[in-house]
């Protein structure tokens, strides 16, 4: 079998802060998969309308280096479904 490729490798990277007194809170990140040499890069924006209502705008892109074809690596970091794109919208009220 294929040893090297069964293994479970993943670097993280991401950063946050926070503008106009913590209402707005953008986050960056970046998920890769050495091994199967498959990334995601995603950044969310988050904006405390109110302490209670947080409205959240979010994208994320996966990809596979060097292939079109679908990798199978373990963490979905860019791979089973080959190069693909995703938004999010998200609307969080607590009480």
């Amino acid at each position: 079998g294929d040893d090297i490729h069964r293994w479970e490798h993943l670097v993280t990277l991401g950063a946050t802060s926070f503008y106009r007194g913590g209402t707005i809170v953008p986050f960056i990140a970046d998920a890769w998969d050495p091994v199967n040499d498959n990334d995601e890069v995603l950044w969310n924006v988050d904006y405390y309308y109110t302490n209670n209502l947080i409205l959240s705008l979010q994208q994320k892109f996966f990809f596979t280096y060097g292939s079109n074809l679908p990798s199978n690596d373990p963490w979905f970091a860019g791979g089973r479904f080959s190069r693909r794109d995703e938004t999010g919208v998200k609307v969080t009220y607590q009480f």
